[in-house]
């Protein structure tokens, strides 16, 4: 099953709101955003629109709809944040959020980050 056009966009958001918020953007965490914004089908316009409203000022978390997809944004919010080393104190506010969101407790937040640890060291 595909995702609705907003939640793909708020997703994608915020994914790239953790590209951008400690003001240092590299090349592994631009091309993770990027495959995974291949992989889940979403077009020009969406990737455009995420980029933007993840670049505003005052950002929040957007939760997507499905809890699989609140999840599967978790992780990849975690994957992206772990790719320029230590997380910074903004990527984690936006991470907890997203915990928060989808009802993780903490043995599960460490299982995911475990695996998304595993999954970031392979793409390193």
């Amino acid at each position: 099953m595909t995702m609705e056009r907003q939640d793909q966009v708020s997703y994608l958001a915020n994914i790239y709101r953790i590209v951008l918020v400690d003001g240092q953007s590299d090349r592994r965490e631009e091309k993770a955003f990027d495959v995974i914004a291949r992989e889940m089908g979403a077009g020009y316009f969406e990737v455009k629109e995420a980029k933007e409203l993840a670049a505003a000022d005052q950002y929040d978390f957007r939760p997507v709809s499905r809890w699989s997809d609140q999840i599967r944004n978790l992780e990849d919010m975690l994957l992206v944040a772990h790719l320029n080393g230590a997380i910074h104190p903004e990527e984690k506010s936006l991470v907890l959020a997203a915990a928060g969101e989808a009802g993780i407790n903490n043995r599960q937040f460490d299982v995911i980050k475990a695996e998304v640890k595993q999954r970031s060291d392979k793409l390193s």
